[in-house]
């Protein structure tokens, strides 16, 4: 549903912080199609962890194309892992 993504230039922010992309409609709708995108790809699961092991952190970052489309993504911080701690 590209339509609900389309906005004018002026009243959407470029960088939101996450409390702003929720509050927004067309990003919520744009964070909510990417999770369920992660979901139907496989991409990965939520799971608990282990005792002891250490959590990559998850970052998300917001583009707003210069066709008024807003892009979300979720990415994992990997390079926070330390080799021989986080893995061999």
């Amino acid at each position: 549903t590209q339509s609900m993504y389309r906005a004018t230039i002026d009243n959407v922010p470029d960088q939101p912080t996450v409390e702003e992309a929720l509050a927004h409609p067309g990003w919520h709708a744009s964070m909510t199609d990417e999770l369920k995108n992660i979901e139907a790809r496989g991409v990965w699961a939520p799971v608990d962890a282990p005792p002891g092991t250490p959590i990559i952190p998850l970052k998300w970052v917001f583009r707003k194309k210069t066709n008024g489309k807003l892009k979300s993504r979720l990415v994992a911080l990997g390079y926070r892992q330390v080799f021989g701690r986080d893995f061999n």
